[in-house]
């Protein structure tokens, strides 16, 4: 599978669109986890050199090192939730005659869905992360670009809500419970944190700018 992140946006978009099972809804938080990140490290980028930041300024450039890894990763992520996804979409066209084939395919869905939730549990955690460092940014950052880190951070929530929704619906096929179980209280833990933070970081970027 070619690369989606080496074309165009438009060209992105347009598969995004299309009736095929990728790129989906994880390859599309994955996106937009990385549009916020990119957001955030503008801030950092502007306050770097900055003589009224410069007592800041070695905290900023160690978060921005650690945003721009995220940044990568998230971009990274797009293509491998592609192939990560695309056994399961296989799995639903399996066969379902006999009572072999039924417990064949439950058996294959179980093990490409929990296969299918890695790509956004791992974006789920980095987005989480990456707000914990918009927020401290939008604390200490140049308030020339204040409002761009309140943008990232809206990006970032929604990249947030956006794994848990593609975590939590491959669950439901998966037979191993414990592990079901632990998945989702991890989800809904990284939810309400990131949640928390968002919001936070866009309150605080209103009153800079109002």
């Amino acid at each position: 599978m070619e690369d989606m992140m080496n074309g165009s946006c438009r060209e992105f978009i347009g598969a995004l669109s299309a009736a095929q099972p990728v790129p989906g809804g994880g390859g599309a938080a994955a996106f937009g986890g990385a549009l916020g990140a990119a957001l955030t490290n503008m801030l950092a980028n502007y306050t770097i050199g900055k003589k009224k930041y410069a007592d800041v300024e070695p905290e900023v450039k160690t978060l921005l090192g650690r945003s721009q890894v995220i940044q990568e990763r998230l971009l990274d992520l797009v293509q491998e939730d592609a192939l990560c996804f695309a056994p399961l979409s296989r799995c639903y066209g399996l066969l379902t005659s006999t009572e072999e084939e039924k417990a064949y395919k439950k058996a294959m869905l179980s093990k490409e869905s929990k296969n299918a939730c890695a790509v956004p549990y791992e974006i789920a955690n980095l987005t989480v992360e990456a707000l914990e460092i918009s927020s401290r940014l939008a604390e200490i950052g140049s308030r020339l670009v204040i409002s761009d880190v309140g943008c990232g951070a809206v990006f970032l929530r929604a990249a947030l809500e956006a794994a848990w929704l593609n975590v939590v619906i491959n669950l439901g096929t998966i037979t191993e419970e414990d592990w079901v179980q632990e998945k989702r209280q991890s989800m809904d833990a990284l939810l309400a944190k990131g949640r928390a933070l968002a919001d936070n970081c866009y309150k605080l970027v209103q009153e800079k700018i109002q």
